[in-house]
């Protein structure tokens, strides 16, 4: 009787466990790098990728990242992520800042998604912005990649 009741209580632990992990997974995490669709038409932004890194600290949501080409990196200085949408802005590097605004094309857990090969899964508008004027804008949509 011992052996059957010490079996019920592993059974309904587990599939408590299964179900806890289940919940998890299925909470809104777009953590990853996005590439734009169409690139920019200029050289120097043709390889700009965007990083973002979402989760949650002290209960609240919190979200870092930067914006990424050939040799330099733009720290979002503020970011605004939700399940419809994602804006930020860098910081200035040498006179330089990013813009974006954007909304999500898919839900959930982005990276439990991936299927080994790039998903659609953002599209926005891209800005650049060289001691405050403007000298790039794209819209495109973003092809998305987990983070390794």
């Amino acid at each position: 009787m011992r052996t059957i009741n010490k079996i019920i209580v592993v059974v309904i632990t587990t599939c408590f466990v299964v179900v806890s992990l289940d919940a998890q997974t299925r909470g809104f995490d777009p953590s990853g790098n996005c590439h734009p669709v169409k690139p920019s038409n200029s050289k120097a932004d043709r390889f700009i990728q965007i990083n973002l890194r979402f989760g949650k600290e002290n209960g609240r949501r919190v979200a870092h990242g930067e914006v990424r080409n050939v040799g330099r990196w733009y720290k979002f200085r503020t970011v605004d992520v939700n399940e419809r949408g994602f804006r930020f802005l860098t910081t200035k590097v040498d006179g330089i800042r990013y813009e974006f605004a954007g909304s999500f094309l898919g839900k959930g857990n982005f990276a439990q998604q991936w299927s080994g090969s790039g998903l659609t899964m953002l599209n926005g508008s891209l800005r650049k912005y060289v001691r405050g004027v403007q000298v790039l804008s794209f819209d495109s949509e973003f092809v998305y990649y987990p983070l390794h």
